[in-house]
């Protein structure tokens, strides 16, 4: 997800991801099915917009209130070596409360339901996820995934750094400890190795979720992944982007030897395609989400860079097909036997969890109204997080305090001296 990529403005790339495939002449498919067209939304009834909207607002308020009023004090505790273990699990059981209350709102709220097949999994595993990116929403229908076969409290996911300076949510998933990317290789790697190797030395039991491909599937992105196909003398996909390895394989050697699990998902959208945080506003939600896992045993992957990017893209081009028989099966759904839920009790978990979380909402806006001091606290924690990322953000500082000198990493530096040294003979060959 490092790769260079020449970037468009959000505007332009906004109204590029709407248009609709199948309007050129070398477009390969034009399926009504297809997962890059943007579809138009079905007009929702009035009820599903309201629970669209009851949806929006509960997960915006809820992220708001909790990161400020709550999760600020909290930073106290990152200053001593001795606290900084505590900071991490009190905001890690948050986060994980929170978790099972989006996953209500889907499920309960919503009547959105996950159908999980494939290899089983032990939700006390550590894992490495990797996943195709069908719509920029994916994590957030991942998470009925996690509730039901990981651990809510230890998931992390790899984003795109403006997303953590995004008011409530963001400021919350900075104190989370989520990976935030920069896409510019030399930071970004450097951030990964610390963040990474503090999760590793203090025997974290990590689930990370890291999208190779790293952006999601619209008709502006596969133009680009096509471009790159044709550049590079490979197939053109239909159903998922062509994977930018480097940031997977980074991920992966820092984790090697330290008896994790490679989880390798496909996801899937039976009905609705939700590609916007629009079409959670108006309703449009997908009645069934269907996933599939392929397990493996990190340390029998390759152990080395290329090796790894190479078999990512080998495991991309089978996931091409395996996600075309999907979309263009009568039945829409990946073959293999229903995987049940290995945490117990989840519908109860996420339903108490939209009782509990929507008292805290009440409550939160009561203690506004009624008390002067929370106003003002709630200003103070505003300011907080602002400072905190023009500072470069608080997931920063959490594993550049516990862990303040890089680890020397040789087979890192010699990928990427090897990689440089290939880009400079390209370059020299094209001139």
């Amino acid at each position: 997800s490092l790769a260079t990529q020449v970037e468009l403005g959000s505007g332009q790339r906004r109204r590029l991801c709407q248009a609709i495939p199948g309007d050129g002449a070398n477009d390969s498919t034009d399926s009504r099915n297809h997962p890059g067209r943007r579809r138009s939304h079905a007009v929702m009834s009035g009820a599903s917009t309201a629970r669209g909207v009851i949806f929006c607002i509960s997960v915006g308020m809820s992220a708001f209130f909790v990161a400020l009023l709550f999760m600020t004090p909290t930073l106290a505790l990152l200053v001593l070596p001795q606290t900084r273990g505590a900071f991490r699990a009190i905001n890690d059981v948050i986060i994980g409360g929170w978790f099972h209350f989006v996953v209500g709102l889907l499920e309960t709220l919503n009547g959105v339901k996950m159908q999980v097949v494939g290899d089983a999994v032990d939700p006390n595993e550590r894992t490495l996820i990797i996943m195709n990116h069908r719509t920029r929403l994916d994590w957030l229908f991942l998470w009925a995934f996690i509730v039901r076969h990981g651990r809510p409290n230890q998931e992390k996911i790899v984003l795109k750094a403006s997303l953590k300076n995004v008011p409530g949510a963001g400021w919350g998933l900075q104190l989370c400890a989520y990976l935030f990317l920069y896409r510019k290789w030399k930071k970004d790697k450097e951030h990964m190795v610390r963040l990474l190797t503090y999760f590793t030395q203090s025997n974290y039991p990590l689930q990370l979720l890291i999208f190779p491909e790293g952006t999601d599937f619209c008709p502006n992105t596969k133009r680009s992944s096509d471009r790159f196909a044709d550049k590079a003398g490979v197939r053109r996909y239909d159903y998922v982007l062509h994977p930018r390895t480097k940031g997977f394989a980074t991920c992966a050697m820092l984790l090697r030897g330290h008896n994790y699990k490679l989880l390798n998902l496909s996801i899937g959208y039976k009905d609705e395609v939700p590609d916007n945080e629009k079409a959670m506003v108006t309703g449009a939600f997908p009645r069934e989400v269907h996933v599939h896992i392929e397990r493996h045993d990190l340390d029998s992957l390759p152990d080395s860079v290329a090796g790894l990017e190479e078999w990512c893209r080998a495991k991309w081009e089978v996931k091409e097909d395996f996600v075309r028989e999907f979309y263009e099966g009568k039945d829409k759904c990946f073959p293999g036997k229903h995987l049940p839920d290995a945490n117990a009790a989840v519908f109860w978990k996420v339903n108490f969890a939209l009782v509990l979380w929507w008292g805290i909402m009440g409550g939160s806006v009561y203690m506004l109204w009624a008390y002067s001091l929370s106003r003002w606290w709630l200003l103070l924690s505003s300011l907080i997080y602002i400072a905190g990322c023009l500072g470069g953000g608080f997931d920063v500082l959490e594993p550049l305090l516990a862990v303040p000198t890089l680890p020397h990493l040789p087979e890192l530096d010699d990928a990427d001296a090897a990689a440089t040294s290939t880009t400079t003979a390209a370059a020299k060959k094209a001139q």
